[in-house]
């Protein structure tokens, strides 16, 4: 006979909730951004009340700061693993390929919080703002750390690659068709891969 697993404890049921808020409220900023979405839209949407919100969070403002950083965590991570999967003669060209897809431009649900929220967010007052501002930052680190050492060059080279990809998917998201849509991808990608300071 099969043992039951053990019931969660209310910590972890806690944490549980707060991450389905939380992954509900990423994917919503990054398709409608963080005066679309309302906190009651967002409790329908995972079957909760609008008081277990205030369980976790102490007002909107609080809940979007917390939606940017998951938002950034999750993508970057899954950026991250991506990239050493796909990569094809250095890791430039695993960045490229992972970030650069029609996928990506298609599901901004799922994809870089930057190139969804980029222009809205970097103007956004505190909470909100500082969160985007660390998260992009460490979004850079994250690539920097990629980079093979190249002196004061590293952070340079890390900041231009993130530009190219965010440019590129948004540019992409803007195109008439799928044809140009798919020229603006190969075209980003192949300015990353045979960038200098290239990632390996």
């Amino acid at each position: 006979m099969a043992k039951k697993s053990p019931k969660q404890t209310r910590a972890e049921k806690s944490a549980e909730t707060r991450k389905r808020v939380l992954d509900a409220t990423s994917q919503a900023i990054r398709v409608h951004g963080t005066d679309g979405v309302s906190v009651s839209e967002i409790m329908k949407s995972v079957s909760l009340t609008h008081g277990t919100f205030y369980a976790h969070f102490s007002s909107k403002e609080d809940l979007m700061a917390a939606a940017v950083t998951h938002a950034a965590d999750t993508f970057r991570e899954a950026l991250k693993e991506k990239a050493k999967t796909v990569e094809s003669g250095g890791r430039a060209r695993g960045l490229a390929a992972a970030y650069l897809t029609a996928e990506h431009a298609t599901n901004p649900e799922n994809g870089c919080f930057i190139a969804a929220l980029g222009s809205e967010l970097g103007r956004a007052p505190e909470p909100v703002g500082v969160s985007f501002r660390e998260s992009v930052d460490e979004t850079i680190a994250m690539i920097e750390g990629l980079l093979a050492a190249d002196g004061s060059n590293r952070r340079d080279a890390a900041i231009a690659s993130l530009a190219t990809v965010v440019g590129g998917v948004i540019l992409a998201r803007a195109a008439k068709d799928d044809e140009a849509r798919d020229t603006v991808l190969r075209a980003c990608r192949e300015a990353l891969a045979n960038r200098n300071g290239r990632i390996q």
